[in-house]
């Protein structure tokens, strides 16, 4: 660890990438949880309703949806409808066109989920599970196909994210991430309504 901690300092890379290296390497990097799967506890469902009218979901360790409310599914009904191996995160990130048509911005944002995903799944990178979505994503999308061959890896940060929804128009969240506590295999995500400055707004209709 010291010898990789040393290297990390030489290449001057962040805390995200340095914990990359090091999980590569073959060390534990909060590698807890069963990547196969993970239960929804009572107390997780009932959080995700008293999160409405916001958005949200919750994930398991290689990003598969577990739960959502009901905002989140009038936010985007076709992931109701998946079945189970494609209710993944990434998957519908890269694989539903109808992703494309909501994410305003949809190749700054699609980047930024798969450098996320790749250094949160370090440690189950061997895994059949994950190996075989990698596998059924680079077959189906060019751009995580491309993508995929740089490395990159970035932490979660909050941040804005746009969406031009179907019927109620342009609406823009905050997203913000929950780990609970004793549960690290777990994540909610909670998509924050807010309004933009009118300027602002005014730039990103232009654009």
């Amino acid at each position: 660890i010291d010898v990789l901690d040393s290297l990390a300092r030489v290449l001057q890379l962040g805390p995200v990438e340095r914990d990359h290296l090091v999980a590569l390497a073959g060390h534990s990097i909060r590698a807890t949880g069963d990547p196969t799967g993970s239960d929804v506890p009572e107390w997780a469902e009932r959080l995700l309703s008293s999160m409405d009218p916001a958005p949200a979901y919750l994930l398991g360790l290689t990003w598969e949806y577990l739960a959502w409310n009901e905002s989140q599914a009038h936010l985007f009904p076709p992931m109701v409808d998946l079945p189970p191996h494609e209710r993944n995160l990434v998957w519908v990130m890269f694989a539903l066109p109808e992703t494309r048509e909501l994410i305003v911005d949809w190749p700054s944002e699609a980047r930024r989920v798969l450098s996320q995903f790749r250094a949160d799944i370090t440690p189950w990178r061997a895994e059949p599970a994950v190996v075989d979505l990698v596998a059924r994503l680079r077959a189906i999308s060019t751009e995580f196909d491309e993508w995929w061959e740089r490395h990159d890896v970035a932490g979660f940060e909050t941040r804005l994210r746009r969406f031009d929804h179907p019927t109620d128009g342009r609406l823009t969240f905050e997203y913000q991430q929950l780990i609970p506590a004793g549960r690290t295999d777990l994540r909610f995500v909670v998509q924050l309504p807010v309004a933009e400055p009118q300027d602002e707004q005014e730039q990103h209709d232009v654009g």
